[in-house]
């Protein structure tokens, strides 16, 4: 559709049958006529200055120079405005031709965020606007409006980090840096990291401050020391190298918007150092050692020769030793002599000594039988907390029982007690107590760095005595820093439970003694703590059974005869009363429909106690029962003759 410009009230239509001129008044179009030159298939046509109509025929010929400017892509649909430029649209181009006096350039930019083989038409109004029209939407495009489509800010590196390690700490820069003046992006020469070799895989996460279509972004990278070439434009913001060597590397990175414009490029900077072993002093090192173990090999050889002299000398040297040993034996003698004297004398003030230390000791007897007395008390005081403790169940209340009554024994300000869980290798805190406020729950690894870990693991006691640092980590929420502790593990023979831990504020409070009362006292909440397991075990493997039981009793249920059946063929009653849930006997009943049913009924008034009959069987399992009732079922219908019923309980006692 085309508006015809000499008379702008008119336009024209290109249809299947030719030309349509239309007129426009007020919101009305009615054909004015049919343009009889063109009675065929008129798809794309054009007006030129003198109004001549000109139609798409196969006697165009190619502009080599404007196809030049499009790499030579084939054209679907074009157009032109009043300023002779032409606007176009291929399978994989789209845009404008813009008229520069007798030259055309290529206006493709902003065209790249359309995808051009779903254009389906394009009309230029004037060299103002441009319609594009799309299967479900349509653009005004003003050509003549200056925007700036490249990106105003540079590709951004978001994050730098290590792969395959444990540290947590594995961030390396995060985007920015901080400096005097505030955060920066770009990095300068101070802020260059050096990376250990045992690090030397790293992941680049990056983006840019593109905003429109932003899922529509493309990178390309390439790390300078590692690789010479930009890698191929895609849309993963993301990078990893592993395994990198020693040495100096700048990591490239740039983005480019739906335009096909680029950002300014991002760089950052690292290097990786040498591993210990490729050191200049690694190298220093191997030559010191081979040297030296030259130099052991001589002095080796040296020492034999030398060893070989002195045994000679030595041969000499002893002849005359035994004779000078015996002058000094006499000589010894007369010191010894004197020596005895000296003794004796020396013994006669040791007995003074020893009289007033006895009196020093009888002081100490009478205060060693007051803490004796002591102690015996808290043992009779320990007898009753180990009964109270291993007489419950339950993990909070052995807690509280244990924290209640090991407060009145020991002082202390900090109480803890934490219980191994073997399925996820963690050991849960089930109570924690400071200064008389309850704590709240909480687990820690085996893995981490902590001194309960360790006295878990290698079953040691720990006193704050063995401590020499202060700042200590006891657990994931316990630390220690002052005062005095005792830190247990908690076990039953050779199975690990868990920790116990007391703590005092006062400087070297715990002694030995302390230490042996917690060590009776944790031996109780470890048989207790152990207990509760076992009783939740057994619990759960009774509930298990109970169901099973209850299941089999629905099984074996169902498959007893109805009473209402056998009461309309025998006068008679049932008793039926199985001693547990389930009965180990059960009772089967079939009626047999033969041709010499007389005699059968005959039969059946001689040995009515074989129609209902008991089958005894060892368990009382239901697939016996299920097994047993469907043995006599078989029997009976199987058979055809009239013989006693006594064989059939041989077989089925056989069965």
């Amino acid at each position: 559709m085309i508006e015809y410009k000499a008379k702008p009230e008119y336009f024209i239509v290109g249809t299947l049958e030719g030309l349509l001129l239309f007129k426009k008044e007020n919101s009305d179009n009615y054909i004015v006529k049919i343009i009889k030159s063109f009675v065929e298939n008129v798809r794309w046509f054009g007006i030129d200055e003198n109004h001549n109509i000109w139609s798409e025929k196969d006697l165009f010929e190619p502009d080599t120079k404007l196809n030049e400017q499009i790499n030579n892509k084939d054209v679907w649909i074009s157009n032109y405005d009043n300023e002779e430029n032409i606007w176009f649209c291929g399978q994989e181009i789209m845009g404008g031709l813009i008229k520069n006096n007798d030259t055309y350039e290529y206006n493709h930019t902003p065209f790249h965020r359309f995808k051009a083989s779903l254009l389906q038409h394009l009309y230029a109004y004037n060299s103002d606007t441009i319609l594009f029209c799309f299967p479900e939407q349509s653009y005004l495009y003003y050509p003549k409006i200056e925007k700036n489509y490249k990106p105003a800010l540079p590709c951004l590196i978001r994050k730098v980090e290590f792969l395959n390690t444990d540290d947590s700490l594995n961030v390396i820069f995060g985007g920015t840096y901080n400096t005097e003046n505030g955060y920066i992006t770009k990095q300068t020469k101070d802020f260059i990291p050096e990376i250990e070799y045992n690090k030397n895989s790293l992941r680049f996460q990056f983006s840019a401050p593109v905003y429109e279509k932003p899922e529509e972004l493309k990178f390309s990278y390439y790390l300078e020391g590692y690789e010479e070439h930009w890698r191929e434009w895609n849309k993963i913001s993301f990078k990893e190298y592993t395994n990198l060597k020693e040495g100096k590397y700048i990591f490239h990175i740039k983005a480019k918007n739906i335009y096909e414009l680029e950002t300014e490029e991002a760089i950052y900077e690292f290097v990786i150092l040498c591993p210990w072993y490729r050191t200049i002093l690694s190298y220093i090192a191997y030559f010191i050692i081979a040297v030296l173990f030259i130099a052991l090999l001589i002095k080796l050889f040296t020492i034999r020769l030398e060893k070989q002299k002195n045994k000679l000398e030595k041969t000499v040297l002893e002849r005359t030793s035994e004779i000078r040993q015996q002058k000094e034996e006499i000589l010894v003698q007369n010191e010894n002599l004197l020596q005895q004297k000296e003794e004796i004398q020396t013994q006669k003030e040791e007995i003074s000594v020893q009289a007033d230390n006895l009196k020093e000791a009888n002081v100490e007897i009478l205060s060693q039988n007051e803490k004796i007395e002591l102690a015996y008390n808290n043992i009779k005081n320990l007898s009753k907390i180990g009964r109270k403790i291993i007489s419950n169940l339950n993990l909070q209340e052995i807690f509280n029982i244990a924290y209640d009554n090991t407060i009145t024994i020991l002082e202390l300000n900090t109480f803890a007690i934490g219980i191994y869980n073997d399925k996820i290798n963690v050991i849960n805190f089930i109570g924690t107590i400071i200064n008389s406020e309850n704590q709240e729950f909480y687990s820690q690894k085996l893995s981490d760095d902590l001194l309960s870990n360790k006295c878990f693991n290698e079953q040691v006691e720990f006193i704050d005595a063995q401590i020499k640092t202060k700042n200590i980590k006891i657990s994931a929420e316990l630390n220690y820093k002052q005062g005095s502790f005792i830190l247990l593990p908690l076990k039953v023979k050779d199975k690990k439970i868990g920790v116990i831990y007391i703590q005092n504020n006062k400087h070297e409070y715990y002694t030995d003694y302390h230490l042996n009362m917690l060590r009776n006292i944790s031996n109780y909440i470890s048989i207790a703590i152990d207990n509760a397991d076992t009783y939740r075990i057994i619990k759960n493997q009774h509930t298990q059974i109970q169901s099973s039981v209850r299941y089999a009793k629905t099984i074996q249920t169902a498959i007893l005869p109805l009473n209402e059946k056998i009461k309309q063929n025998l006068d008679c009653f049932i008793i039926y009363r199985p001693k547990d849930i389930v009965s180990g006997d059960f009772y089967w009943y079939a009626e047999i429909k033969s041709e010499k049913n007389e005699e059968f009924k005959k039969s059946n008034e001689l040995n009515t106690d074989r129609i209902l009959h008991s089958s005894f069987f060892i368990l009382h399992s239901s697939f016996f029962t299920l097994n047993s009732s469907l043995f006599c079922s078989g029997r009976l219908h199987w058979s055809r003759d009239t013989r006693s019923f006594h064989e059939y309980d041989r077989k089925l006692i056989t069965f």
